[in-house]
């Protein structure tokens, strides 16, 4: 499945945390290092699964600890309209 992120979407890295700006509400949203990790990879046009790969050999967490969480995080980037 490809993702797309959304155009009204801004974000910016600081050490490995990460801020995104949505501007269509001009919220700020701060991303701990997982999920400033999986944001790039999706700015990058990754695949989700290998997202997903390396996301768990990154954290060194198993692989359905990875899927839950990128999955979960995943449904919540598009409940907030950061993913198309």
């Amino acid at each position: 499945m490809k993702l797309k992120i959304s155009n009204s979407c801004f974000f910016t890295e600081l050490d490995e945390k990460g801020i995104l700006l949505n501007t269509a509400d001009g919220v700020y949203y701060e991303f701990d290092d997982k999920a400033a990790f999986i944001w790039k990879m999706l700015m990058a046009d990754d695949e989700l699964q290998t997202i997903k790969k390396l996301y768990s050999e990154k954290f060194q967490i198993s692989n359905s600890e990875s899927n839950e969480f990128i999955d979960e995080f995943i449904d919540d980037l598009k409940t907030k309209g950061f993913l198309i």
